[in-house]
C-alpha cells in the first residue's frame, strides 16, 4: 500500500514539474509581415498598395474613424474567409494575387480626418492596416 501511494505521489509530482515550463504557448510569431501599417495620405483620391510577405492571411474587420465625430464611427467585422473584395462609401479594398491589397479611398470632402482600419489575421496572428486621410 505504501508503495503504491508512493507510487503515485511520484508520478503526480513529476506531471506537474514537467507541465511547469517557460514556453509562451499561444503565441505566433508575425506571419503576415506587412510592408506598411500606418500610411498618412491627402485629401485627394489615392491608391495605396501594400504587400505581404505571408499569403495565408484574411480579412476579419474594417472600422471607420471620423476625427470628432465618433457617431460617423464604424466597425464592421467579417465572418466570411477568402474574401478578395471589400467596399464602403469613400474606400475600396482588393486583394491581388496573395501577397498584395490594393486599398482605394475617395476625396476627402468632409471637414474632418478620416481613418480607415483593416484588421488581418492568420491562425494565431492578427495585424492592422491604418490610413489616415486628412481634411480640406
Amino acid at each position: 500500500m505504501k508503495k503504491e501511494l508512493l507510487f503515485i505521489g511520484a508520478f503526480a509530482l513529476l506531471s506537474v514539474l514537467n507541465s511547469c515550463d517557460d514556453k509562451d504557448e499561444g503565441s505566433q510569431s508575425d506571419t503576415i509581415q506587412l510592408s506598411n501599417k500606418n500610411i498618412a495620405v491627402t485629401d485627394e483620391s489615392k491608391t495605396i498598395q501594400v504587400t505581404t510577405k505571408g499569403d495565408s492571411w484574411d480579412f476579419y474587420g474594417i472600422a471607420e474613424k471620423y476625427e470628432g465625430n465618433e457617431s460617423l464611427n464604424k466597425k464592421i467585422g467579417i465572418s466570411e474567409r477568402n474574401l478578395t473584395e471589400l467596399s464602403g462609401d469613400w474606400y475600396s479594398i482588393k486583394r491581388k494575387k496573395k501577397k498584395e491589397i490594393e486599398i482605394s479611398v475617395s476625396e476627402n470632402t468632409l471637414n474632418t480626418n478620416r481613418q480607415l482600419i483593416i484588421d488581418l489575421g492568420d491562425k494565431n496572428y492578427f495585424d492592422a492596416i491604418s490610413i489616415l486621410q486628412y481634411s480640406k
